[in-house]
Parts: C-alpha cells; structure tokens; sequence
C-alpha cells in the first residue's frame, strides 16, 4: 500500500526515499568533477573544508568515499535518533554535529560506514562546484538521463505519487517517525522510482555518466593494510557469490528499505523499494530475484544434512564487536538466530550456515579442543566481523 490510511494501493511509478543508495550517485558526482581535473581522489579534505578538524591527521576524499577515514559518523551519536533528526540543518551545522569528535580509528587503517564522511563529500562539491547539491546531482545526471521523479527528497514540495513511510513494530503498522530530509543531506536525501533507478544502470552500462576507467575504480574493492577486503568500493558494496561479482547498495531511512543491485556477468539489475521499515528486506529480496534469473537462486541453495547433536553444540548466546548479542537455537535440521528479529539460518556445511531471508553467512569458531568459541558474521557488506561466545545453551 502507497498510503494505508487512505487505502491507495502502490503503483511501480510511485516516488520512494531511497536512503543511502543516495551515496551512488554522489560518488558519480564526485568522479565526474576527478575526471574533469576539479579535484583529485587523493587531495585532502582540508584543501576544500579549510576548518574541518582533522587534528594533523591526513584524511583524503578516496577514504570519504570508501568509510576508511575513521570520522565519527553522526548517525552513530548517541541522541541523534530522537530530538535531533528533527531538526533542519544546514550541511555545515551537521558538519558541527561531529567535528571535533574523536576519530575512530587512524585514517585508512580500518573500515566502518560512516555517514558524515557523506556529508564532507556534497560539502566539497558544493565548495567545487559552487551550486547546491540538490541543483548539482540534478544538473549532472537526473536531467541529462531523463530521470524525471528522481531528486532531493524535501519534505515542502508537493511531489506527484510520493508514498507515505510506515514502521512495522510488535503492535502493527505506525506512522514512521518524522525525520526533517534536511538532515541525511548527500549521504541519504535523495527520492526515486524502480524504472528511474533503472534509466541509471543503464546510462551506466552505456557510459552516458562516467569513462568506464571511472566505472571500474568506483566498483573496485578497497582493502586494506592487513589485506582485509573492506568489499566497498565509492558508494557501493563489491563482493563474490560463487565466483561471479555482485555489485549493490541499499539504503535505509525512515519509513523506507530500499535496494539495488546488479549482476554484472548476467548484465541483471534488480531495484527494490519499500516503505516498510521492519517488513520483507529488499536486500534479500533483489538477491533472490537476480539470482533466480540468473539460474543459480539464493534462497535454493544446496543445504548439508548436519547431525542434531552437532547443530545443539552451537546454541548460546554471542556478543559482536558493538555490543549486540546472537541467540542461537537450534529448530530440527537447522538453526534460528535472533538478532533483533529472528532468522532462520541453513547449514551449507557443518559450520557454515546462510539466511534465506537475509543477504547474511554465518561460520562457527572451534577451538583446537573441540569448544564453540565464537562465530564470524558475514554480512556481505564490510569485512567479516567475530561474535564471541558469552554464554552456552540455556
């Protein structure tokens, strides 16, 4: 439904925020100005944001691309979710949210999803540019495309076949919280429709956007110094299923999912959005739609027979690096994580598993004496990252 309280079923040419696959099409921007010898990927950031604290550390427009400069991002503070996302701010008073604040790691060393780094990024383009982001984004590539329902999602102007955002929660359907659009500026703001999403990939393909030299650099992993791959490129997710890339984005905001992703190898482009936070993903759902075209479905795939007394061996409770814990049962032949909802998780072998309805791997850790220590949690999105064992089962 585009709008449950006044019963108007959705359309496929109806408008949805589409949250962080904003970030695509400000890292084409950023590479369209490369291109032009505006800026280059490896300048500093205080060549174009002079009063950005960096306290002497070196921070590059190629690690804002990529999450690698170590900026607190602000959607990451506590209070942000609440009081604050209300608020219309200008780029530079969000800018004021997290400048100054301690960094999370030395630049390039590490990797975390960092939405200020997205901020910086439509700063420097307004300071290179000269122009709003909004009228910038537009002018350099929804015009040129014929992209007529994409644009900043403000929240004043009346836009033809805007849906409503809802929230899904234990008592049902409620309104989603109100989020001024001022707020996720060039790392979220932006609103679109599945066959606009569409006119991009191929525009794309066909390099009505960017050289291909820029394609390729902007779908390109970035590892890095201990040689993990961070499977992030500029604004997009780069990772491997069977051997074959996959190459998407999604993007999350209130009362909105939203996902896209291609098959490169295929030439498949699946675009799924949504204006239920908390209902069906659309990750999980494009996965499942590209690769079912593809004849190699995701939600398919071969399981392993994995004996009951193995699979009780992992039920317990896991911490991971935020905080957040796992809980592991075990249900007849496989076994039911909850990680904020429940997911049921398939062995693929004896300590591998994989989600049907999430774009997520799980792998246990034994140790050389046979105890269950921990597990990896493969999001697909972002290096590996280990949950470790805090308790065994109830």
């Amino acid at each position: 439904m585009a709008e449950l309280e006044l019963g108007v079923p959705i359309a496929p040419d109806m408008v949805f925020r589409v949250g962080s696959v904003t970030k695509e099409f400000t890292a084409a921007c950023i590479l369209r100005l490369v291109e032009e010898g505006r800026l280059g990927l490896n300048d500093p950031v205080e060549k174009y944001l002079p009063d950005f604290p960096t306290g002497g550390r070196r921070v590059t427009i190629e690690q804002l691309l990529t999450h690698t400069s170590g900026i607190r991002s602000y959607t990451d503070m506590p209070g942000w979710f609440g009081a604050r996302m209300r608020e219309d701010r200008s780029p530079r008073e969000i800018e004021a949210l997290f400048d100054g604040e301690p960094f999370d790691f030395e630049p390039g060393t590490q990797w975390h999803y960092d939405n200020s780094g997205y901020i910086l990024l439509g700063e420097v383009l307004e300071k290179v540019t000269g122009k709003p982001y909004a009228d910038l984004v537009s002018e350099t590539i929804f015009r040129p495309l014929g992209m007529n329902d994409t644009r900043y999602g403000s929240d004043a102007p009346i836009v033809p076949r805007r849906v409503a955002g809802y929230q899904k929660t234990q008592n049902g359907m409620v309104n989603a919280p109100f989020l001024s659009m001022t707020e996720p500026y060039s790392a979220g703001a932006l609103v679109s429709t599945v066959d606009d999403l569409a006119r991009w990939h191929r525009a794309l393909d066909a390099g009505a956007v960017l050289k291909p030299e820029s394609v390729r650099r902007m779908w390109s992993s970035v590892r890095l110094p201990d040689g993990r791959d961070t499977r992030y490129g500029f604004g997009w997710i780069i990772w491997s299923l069977d051997g074959h890339p996959v190459v998407e984005h999604g993007g999350r905001i209130n009362g909105f999912d939203a996902a896209n992703l291609r098959l490169p190898d295929e030439r498949l482009y699946v675009a799924v959005l949504s204006n239920c936070l908390g209902c069906a993903d659309p990750r999980a759902l494009a996965l499942s739609a590209a690769t079912l075209l593809a004849g190699r479905p995701w939600a398919e795939r071969r399981t392993a027979k994995v004996p009951a007394a193995t699979l009780d061996r992992y039920a317990g409770t896991y911490r991971d690096v935020e905080g957040d814990d796992w809980v592991v049962e075990r249900q007849d032949d496989h076994l039911v994580v909850a990680a904020g909802r429940r997911f049921e998780a398939w062995p693929t072998s004896e300590d591998t598993f994989f989600f049907r309805d999430a774009v997520r791997e799980i792998r246990f850790e034994i140790a050389p004496g046979g105890d269950v220590i921990g597990m990896e949690v493969d999001e697909k999105a972002g290096p590996v990252e280990t949950a470790k064992r805090v308790s065994g089962p109830s």
